[in-house]
């Protein structure tokens, strides 16, 4: 919780999560850091896609960038 309360106190214009860069002989973990969001971190998930769209997907990293706000209307 404090990765998420860190992000949501900073509100970074982007977010970069890496792919394929599992590494179990160091870490313990056969993730990859996008499926280790996916499946291991639900909080911080939750809170990227609720304030973040992908932007830019390419092999190795997702890009994801703040959505705009819009004004509510009454």
């Amino acid at each position: 919780m404090e990765v998420v309360e860190a992000i949501q106190a900073a509100q970074p214009r982007l977010i970069i999560v890496a792919k394929h860069d599992a590494l179990p002989t160091i870490t313990y973990e056969n993730r990859d850091s996008y499926e280790y969001l996916r499946t291991g971190f639900p909080a911080l998930e939750e809170y990227i896609v609720t304030n973040y769209k992908p932007s830019v997907e390419l092999r190795d990293f997702v890009i994801y960038e703040k959505k705009e706000r819009t004004a509510q209307r009454f």
